[in-house]
């Protein structure tokens, strides 16, 4: 049990990751995406919580969204407390990177790869415009992309 507290105090202090969602934040200070308006199409993923709040009926029209049953169950009590509104809902995204990009430093330190070396792929990837646009809209990406990066966070970590 004491590994395992160590592990997360390791994975939540690493440089690399904490340096990474300081330039993260500040892209985010710059682009300010935090009005209550979709992007492109995620009002149809936030049409999916609201339906479900409002009604209790989980009703997933949205045929490209694997995802999405995930994503609205994440999504409900922040929605229920905090009311329907999209920057509510792309600052939930937001966080949801920070547990990827923290995923990802983690399964790097777990490879053994310099923590000068690790910054640099998560700042690659951060910065990288897909995965930029992905962080700042409410589709489903990023959450598909977390239950896979912390399994095999999960799978790494207690091989070794």
């Amino acid at each position: 049990m004491l590994s395992i507290a160590r592990n997360i105090r390791e994975a939540f202090f690493s440089l690399p990751w904490l340096i990474t969602l300081g330039v993260f934040a500040a892209c985010i200070l710059a682009i300010r995406p935090w009005g209550n308006y979709p992007l492109n199409d995620d009002w149809q993923y936030a049409r999916a919580v609201k339906l479900f709040v409002e009604s209790g009926t989980l009703r997933i029209d949205t045929p490209v969204a694997p995802a999405l049953v995930g994503q609205v169950l994440l999504a409900y009590p922040v929605v229920r407390y905090l009311g329907m509104n999209h920057a509510v809902l792309r600052a939930l995204t937001w966080v949801i990177t920070a547990l990827c990009l923290l995923c990802v430093d983690r399964l790097l330190h777990l490879a053994g790869v310099l923590p000068s070396r690790r910054l640099f792929a998560l700042l690659v990837l951060m910065l990288n415009p897909l995965f930029f646009y992905f962080a700042n809209t409410f589709m489903t990406e990023m959450y598909g992309y977390f239950p896979a990066l912390l399994a095999a966070v999960v799978y790494f970590e207690y091989r070794r």
